[in-house]
């Protein structure tokens, strides 16, 4: 098996959550590489277009949620909701947990 062919197979096997700012919109270099190898969240549950920045008037999507396909879990929502605590908005996402085996 070639290294990166099982490199790729291994990160699938990694069960983890990404969350923050990113600095980038969607289809930025840093955004397609993020989804060639998690989900993002917001995109998985209907929010693809929750802006994000600046929190006063959000214009963009910059901060963002991925799941590892790993993980198996049910995405039931994901939004921005309001804050003055910063100039981005904060990002609930709403995640069930599979049932334990």
């Amino acid at each position: 098996m070639s290294q990166a062919s099982h490199s790729r197979g291994s990160q699938q096997l990694i069960r983890t959550i990404v969350l923050g700012d990113f600095n980038d919109d969607t289809n930025s270099p840093p955004y397609n590489l993020f989804v060639r190898r998690f989900i993002d969240a917001c995109d998985a549950a209907g929010g693809f277009y929750e802006k994000t920045w600046p929190s006063a008037f959000p214009v963009t999507r910059i901060d963002f949620a991925f799941v590892s396909r790993a993980l198996k879990l049910k995405i039931r929502r994901c939004r921005a909701t309001r804050s003055r605590a910063s100039d981005h908005l904060p990002v609930l996402v709403d995640l069930k947990w599979p049932p334990a085996e």
